[in-house]
């Protein structure tokens, strides 16, 4: 219409009888026309086309208006400037479409009858017109683009939430009203604070508008309330916006429910520990087997030696009965026996206190395996606790013993100086788990490749300021040079089919560096072994954390 319009006004002072208006799509390289009026050619509707070479790509490429009749037309294509597209005019005046940017477009007139209907006077009147006609597309353009943003923002799964720089709420979209449960009036004018759920401290609220006002964006996570007091959880983009000037005048905020997320996460996190145990269960199964089948016949041997002593305290009874009676040569005296009882009594003496003392110890490996299984695979809270690493680190061996004592010696050397680490201990032991397994392949694959008879697994943990340090060593194959870059890589493996999903060091990495904000490195030599070290921080929990746990325990 708008086109229509400017044809119909320009047509009172020149000759537009054929008219269009040519619109260029730099991404694809292609024109559209969406007004055109043809004497000659009569067309409604044309599709994109490239017009490559033609007078009004050449007025595009070149930026500048220009009135050309027929000689120059032949000059043009000899110099392979343009070529003919449709059918060519005695004269043809064109005029680029721009505002501040790059040229998008072409305004153009054309006779097919009269090579002097144009000259510098219709020139200029189409510049100063073209002038107008692409500030209204620029604007018209502009417009659509918005009302695509806010179609857009209506419909995405996020929440967009737009404040001004007080904080009060000035929009929502239809997302925020289906996840908070507040519809858009009850939020329109109030504050944030209404998602608030008590679990974040105050100085976490002041480093976000920090940051905000500062001009940074800030990004993080809240634990929220809904409207109904159930509690959420959201990644959020918190970004200023800034007006022509560059001064901060509102906040958008990007925000994603998580919640179900995390609670799938917790439960593959659980079940990648099942399954753990559930791969190690015939080596758990063998180390529990063994102290059971010394602790049976230990039994099975008292059983039978207390058999004996029955019988020796029964004889010795009798010896102590006629003792206690009248002298043998009495009437009616009783007769001694003249053989002792078939019985042993110093090889019962030695070996039944070693009977017991052993029972006692295949009790107590069974316990330890158990405790470490227990340990292993008890589920976190959902927070941080303090833990003992040292003591992590010994169920986790103890449960993944059967991995590598056929293979490798363990050495331990344990600080026994180590802080309490702020943890999801339940994680950890699957990270630690992860790498000592890994451990033992790579030493049972120096061994089929005839590098070692046996290697060797060391564990140290070592004290630093902040942080406490874990470092497992083997000496296997080591990692080739050319994919020590994808080794924490997801399903990554150079392991056979059925061996490994690789995922273990993508868990391990997850575990120890976006979720506890450690560090997990490896040093590796090449048919001599590898060591990972995981560097994690202490982390203690700031007070306001501190009290609302003890509140909640």
């Amino acid at each position: 219409d708008l086109l229509k319009f400017s044809r119909e006004q320009i047509g009172s002072l020149m000759d537009v009888t054929n008219f269009y208006v040519a619109l260029y799509d730099e991404s694809s390289g292609l024109y559209t026309f969406p007004y055109i009026v043809d004497e000659v050619e009569h067309v409604e509707d044309i599709p994109p086309q490239a017009m490559k070479n033609s007078l009004t790509d050449f007025i595009r490429r070149h930026g500048e208006p220009m009135l050309v009749d027929e000689a120059t037309q032949h000059r043009l294509a000899e110099e392979h400037e343009i070529e003919q597209v449709g059918h060519w005019s005695p004269i043809w005046l064109g005029v680029p479409l721009r505002t501040n940017g790059p040229v998008f477009g072409v305004v153009a007139v054309q006779s097919y009858h009269d090579p002097t209907l144009y000259g510098p006077r219709e020139l200029h009147l189409l510049t100063q017109i073209a002038e107008r006609i692409a500030l209204a597309i620029e604007r018209r353009q502009a417009f659509d683009a918005r009302l695509r943003l806010a179609a857009a923002v209506e419909q995405v799964v996020e929440t967009v939430v737009i404040t001004d720089t007080k904080g009060v709420i000035q929009y929502v979209n239809p997302a925020f009203t289906r996840i908070t449960g507040y519809s858009a009036e009850e939020a329109v004018g109030k504050n944030p604070r209404i998602l608030a759920s008590g679990h974040h401290p105050q100085d976490f609220y002041s480093q976000l508008w920090s940051t905000l006002k500062s001009g940074e964006t800030w990004k993080g996570r809240f634990v929220n309330k809904k409207k109904d007091g159930s509690l959420y959880t959201e990644d959020a983009t918190v970004t200023p916006v800034r007006d022509h000037t560059g001064a901060i005048v509102n906040f958008v905020a990007i925000k994603r429910d998580i919640t179900e997320q995390l609670q799938m996460e917790a439960h593959l996190r659980q079940a990648q520990k099942l399954e753990s145990v559930g791969s190690l269960a015939a080596g758990i199964a063998h180390e529990i087997n063994t102290p059971i089948q010394f602790v049976g016949d230990n039994v099975r041997f008292m059983k039978e030696s207390f058999k004996d002593i029955l019988s020796l305290t029964d004889r010795m009874l009798e010896l102590v009965k006629v003792i206690s009676e009248p002298a043998p040569d009495a009437p009616g005296a009783p007769v001694l026996p003249s053989n002792p009882p078939d019985t042993d009594l110093d090889y019962l003496k030695e070996e039944i206190p070693k009977a017991i003392e052993q029972t006692l110890e295949g009790v107590e490996r069974i316990a330890t395996i158990v405790r470490a299984m227990k340990d292993f695979s008890h589920p976190d809270q959902g927070q941080r606790l303090p833990s003992d690493i040292n003591r992590a680190i010994r169920s986790t061996l103890t449960v993944a013993r059967n991995e590598f004592k056929y293979v490798a010696d363990l050495v331990t050397d344990f600080d026994e100086s180590l802080p309490s680490v702020w943890c999801f201990l339940s994680d950890l032991n699957q990270a630690f788990l992860n790498i000592i397994v890994n451990a033992a392949h790579a030493i049972g694959d120096a061994q089929k490749a005839g590098q070692s008879a046996r290697g060797t697994i060391t564990v140290r943990t070592q004290r630093l300021e902040d942080a406490v340090l874990i470092s497992v060593s083997d000496t296997g194959t080591g990692i080739p040079e050319d994919i020590r870059d994808r080794v924490f890589d997801h399903f990554f493996t150079t392991k056979e089919v059925g061996r490994g999903t690789g995922q273990g060091l993508t868990i391990a990495r997850a575990v120890v560096v976006d979720k506890h904000g450690g560090d997990l490195t490896f040093e590796t030599e090449t048919g001599k072994g590898t060591t990972f070290h995981i560097r994690l921080p202490v982390g203690a929990p700031s007070e306001e954390e501190l009290t609302r746990m003890l509140e909640e325990r």
